[in-house]
């Protein structure tokens, strides 16, 4: 329950200091695993609010919509595809389905502090 409280509040609309705010809660209350979010349609990711692209993907849901959907287009089933930079694996998630099984993803992030996708 207190999960579901704090996801509210961060999807609450922005106030001067939230942020600083959310950072507090992240250090304080949050699990050092952080939260898991629903953040594409069928995607859930533990995520942690003490990173910016982490707290941008469980304040809105979604994190840069227009490649996510680059890939799903330009993608087809049995592609091979390497993305780099990946931070926390949506957009490897994105890619995998959209190449299938047959396909392959490789996803590369050389910041070791990036969370890996659950």
């Amino acid at each position: 329950m207190f999960t579901n409280l704090l996801l509210r509040y961060i999807r609450s609309p922005e106030h001067p200091g939230k942020y600083r705010f959310v950072q507090w809660l992240g250090r304080h209350v949050v699990p050092s695993d952080g939260l898991v979010a629903e953040v594409d349609p069928r995607v859930r990711l533990s995520l942690h609010p003490r990173d910016w692209i982490e707290y941008a993907l469980i304040r809105e849901g979604r994190y840069e919509p227009l490649t996510l959907a680059f890939l799903a287009r330009n993608l087809r089933l049995a592609d091979t595809a390497l993305l780099a930079g990946v931070n926390n694996g949506l957009h490897v998630i994105v890619a995998a389905r959209a190449v299938g099984q047959e396909g392959c993803v490789i996803g590369v992030e050389p910041q070791p502090a990036a969370g890996p996708a659950v």
